[in-house]
């Protein structure tokens, strides 16, 4: 009796493998069906020199990390590129952009959030724990207030940066609505999205896609009008 509860619970505990991996193939097709819709095409692999640029980006300040499920959206002047990373207890989506020259010293664009009380101070006190095991710094763009009420920007060499990027780009940014989360070095820029490590239905990752799409879009129309002699060649 007792040999047959436990072929039992066996038994059990495999359909319900069987039906999670069913579930995971299932969402994986939706999902891949939505990419597709959004002009989303898969890359088996990516050249060694982007692979690194994307793990370091990924990496910064954390174990390394390599993309993975890699879908490239090809636009006139960039690549958009989606692809997964796995977390601690999770994976995470992101998406990056890639362009045809240089154009940042290694930089990090946060939002400046504004909590009441010790949470702030907290929060800086975070930042600046970060800040000193990545060998960033935190950087005024001058004359541009708008930019440090909303953002927080940091870089390795802030005196490159804002030599190589005009205050007006960031000003710009500073005009996004929601909360701007990016990382660039070279010609990658990475969007970090404060969302896009959920769960979604296929309607809400056909969404998600298109309205990453029009955000890499909105970022070139500022990107794009940086001079060669403003680019990091």
């Amino acid at each position: 009796m007792q040999a047959l509860i436990v072929l039992g619970a066996l038994g059990g505990f495999a359909l319900l493998v069987v039906a999670i991996i069913k579930a995971n193939k299932k969402q994986q097709a939706a999902l891949a069906a939505s990419l597709a819709q959004a002009g989303f095409r898969a890359v088996p692999s990516v050249d060694g020199e982007l692979e690194e640029a994307f793990r370091g980006l990924l990496s910064r300040g954390r174990a390394s990390r390599t993309p993975r499920n890699i879908y490239r959206y090809a636009a006139l002047d960039y690549d958009l590129y989606r692809f997964d990373v796995a977390g601690h207890d999770h994976t995470e989506t992101s998406f990056a952009m890639v362009f045809k020259r240089p154009l940042f010293p290694a930089f990090a664009l946060l939002p400046n959030f504004k909590l009441p009380g010790f949470l702030n101070g907290l929060v800086q006190k975070l930042l600046q724990s970060a800040m000193a095991g990545s060998g960033f710094q935190q950087v005024e763009v001058p004359g541009k207030p708008q930019f440090r009420e909303k953002c927080v920007l940091l870089a390795k060499d802030p005196r490159h940066l804002l030599d190589a990027i005009p205050s007006y780009v960031w000003e710009r940014l500073a005009g996004f609505p929601g909360h701007l989360c990016l990382q660039g070095e070279g010609r990658v820029l990475l969007l970090l999205d404060l969302v896009t490590g959920k769960q979604r239905s296929a309607n809400n990752a056909q969404t998600e896609l298109r309205r990453m799409v029009e955000r890499a879009d909105a970022l070139w129309s500022v990107l794009r009008d940086l001079q060669p002699q403003n680019a990091v060649v």
